[in-house]
């Protein structure tokens, strides 16, 4: 059965670390971890879970999980030098019933996106097995489609995919002096024969040039901000990652004055063939990662919004 396997060691024994690549990788004395490096185990409920793992003696207590709507089951495993030991645990029940709403995670990365390396298959595994419904690849400049996995593991009843990709703006050009942020655009055309499988092209254009290339696609688009603000505080370095820190020209959006205020003005600069405008997106990612600060600041952005007539989504992630 889908489960996330969490493995805790107790009376002295350490936490196993599975996934580990072996390569000791270090910055300095500092070591950095591989992204499949943890103490836990996804198994999607397919041919790819694994069955036997190794394992240092010890004693551990192993927790079951599958995401917020099911209860959590726990087993102690007592394990021997040289043996080989089974682990019984019970599958997580589901707690809450949840009809007609969807688990959604509108913000997926695994292996063709730059800042990941884990593979889209074990992506797929730790989805289905957190509980998750609807997944919306989003690399980095790369269209991915998660389709053909779900079909050739019979996941269709559990999982369907929304092909995406996440628009990475990082270079500072006469155009867009401060960059022009990260947005996931969504859904996309996966079409394996352009480069980097179709992606809209991230750099040296303003965010309304985004919209307006997405829009010009057959069928529906949806375009959101991502991580728009970063959490730091008040008067460090905007973050070329957030695009309401930066707003592209390098002044950040003040949610305590008027859209039409020299500090927010751009947003509302129409571009002259198309119309549209940098504020012309559809969602603001209000929550990525667990930063409460970055939270409270896109929460006062998005109520800004509301309170002069702009209505956008906001999405957690």
């Amino acid at each position: 059965a889908p489960a996330r396997l969490a493995f805790h060691g107790v009376d002295g024994t350490p936490d196993p670390v599975f996934g580990d690549d072996g390569l000791d990788f270090r910055v300095g004395e500092q070591p950095v971890a591989g992204f499949l490096a943890a103490n836990q185990l996804f198994l999607g409920g397919f041919g790819t879970d694994a069955w036997r793992v190794a394992i240092a003696p010890g004693r551990y207590v192993v927790r079951a999980t599958r995401g917020p709507e099911f209860a959590l089951t726990t087993a102690t495993l007592d394990v021997a030098p040289g043996e080989d030991t089974a682990l019984a645990i019970d599958a997580p029940l589901r707690a809450v019933e949840t009809p007609g709403w969807i688990a959604a995670d509108l913000h997926v990365h695994a292996a063709p996106s730059d800042d990941s390396t884990v593979p889209m298959r074990a992506r797929l595994a730790s989805f289905v097995a957190e509980g998750g419904e609807v997944l919306v690849s989003t690399d980095h400049d790369h269209v991915s489609d998660y389709a053909p996995l779900i079909e050739a593991h019979g996941l269709r009843d559990r999982v369907r995919s929304v092909v995406g990709l996440e628009v990475t703006g990082v270079v500072k050009t006469g155009v867009v002096p401060a960059s022009v942020g990260h947005h996931n655009v969504f859904p996309l055309p996966y079409r394996p024969a352009l480069h980097r499988k179709g992606a809209l092209r991230s750099e040296d254009r303003r965010l309304r040039a985004i919209v307006a290339e997405a829009r010009a696609l057959p069928g529906e688009r949806l375009v959101q901000l991502n991580h728009a603000r970063s959490g730091r505080k008040q008067g460090a370095a905007a973050d070329g990652d957030a695009f309401l820190e930066h707003l592209s020209i390098g002044r950040a959006f003040d949610p305590t004055l008027p859209l039409d205020s020299d500090a927010n003005r751009s947003l509302l600069d129409a571009d002259p063939q198309t119309g549209l405008r940098d504020l012309d997106f559809d969602a603001l990612e209000l929550l990525n990662g667990p930063s409460m600060d970055r939270y409270h600041a896109l929460r006062a952005d998005w109520i800004a919004l509301l309170r002069q007539g702009i209505r956008r989504t906001a999405t957690a992630n």
